[in-house]
């Protein structure tokens, strides 16, 4: 079991990431990973990947599914609150026009932190290999990511059987 931290330490990371977050969904999540796995240790590696695994799966946004499960390990049913309420305050207009003019910079942010959750997921040949495949499936081909998701896991196994992994 992961170790419980306090609602002020979950309020207090995710209002921060709240603020320095820009550029969709893939932005967040990887600045969660720097976040939450390496800096702060909230959860390992692999798990954290199981996670997005997961939130893939769930209709809504990945990264603010990502925020409320991570709110839930860290803090039980009051943190999944407290993570799951704090995304909404981006909602309002204010936030909005704030998010407007940073847009540019985003572009260079996404490629930094893209760039970083690669180089954290993509350990060995057969990741490389899938990573580029759904790439072209999903540019090329517009393929839904709730069957990459599924695609990804059932080569993952394949892989593994064939002792590629």
């Amino acid at each position: 079991m992961e170790h419980r931290g306090t609602l002020r330490e979950i309020t207090r990371e995710f209002l921060r990431l709240g603020f320095v977050a820009y550029g969709g969904h893939a932005a967040h999540i990887a600045m969660m990973e720097e976040r939450f796995v390496r800096q702060r240790g909230w959860v390992t590696r692999e798990r954290f990947m199981d996670m997005i695994g997961a939130v893939n799966l769930l209709a809504e946004p990945t990264s603010t599914e990502l925020t409320i499960y991570l709110g839930e390990i860290r803090g039980g049913v009051p943190g999944l609150i407290t993570a799951g309420f704090l995304p909404k305050l981006r909602q309002s207009p204010v936030a909005s026009a704030f998010l407007d003019g940073v847009n540019a910079a985003a572009v260079a942010l996404m490629a930094f932190v893209g760039w970083q959750f690669a180089r954290a997921s993509l350990v060995n040949a057969p990741a490389v290999i899938l990573a580029i495949a759904s790439a072209v499936l999903v540019f090329r081909y517009k393929i839904n990511s709730a069957w990459l998701v599924l695609g990804g896991a059932i080569a993952g196994i394949v892989l593994h059987a064939l002792r590629f992994i």
